[in-house]
């Protein structure tokens, strides 16, 4: 896999499309409401770069990414859980920079 963790994955899109403002540019074109173009951008939450870097924030990061390897296609019950579900106090950090990783090989080799 490309991303050690699902969570490295997700957190690289939505860190990207809350920093470009895409957020603010599909609800500006009414798009919200379209599968197709919206796909939930609207309610994304994006924090800032001093929410991210908070003790707590950095715990959910790290802990998210070693609960949710990338090695299986699967996400696991646990990652769903306590990273991804609308519960999980750590999904709302999903907007926050993902973690480097050493490993990352790009598609050009």
């Amino acid at each position: 896999p490309k991303h050690k963790s699902h969570w490295n994955e997700l957190s690289s899109l939505v860190h990207c499309v809350c920093r470009e403002g895409m957020v603010e540019v599909t609800r500006n074109t009414h798009c919200c409401d379209s599968v197709r173009y919206g796909w939930g951008v609207c309610t994304l939450q994006c924090q800032s770069e001093e929410t991210c870097v908070t003790p707590e924030a950095q715990t959910c990061i790290h802990s998210c990414q070693r609960k949710c390897p990338a090695y299986s296609a699967v996400i696991s019950e646990q990652c769903m859980r306590d990273c991804f579900s609308d519960e999980s106090p750590c999904k709302k950090y999903l907007s926050c920079r993902p973690p480097s990783v050493a490993t990352h090989v790009c598609d050009d080799g």
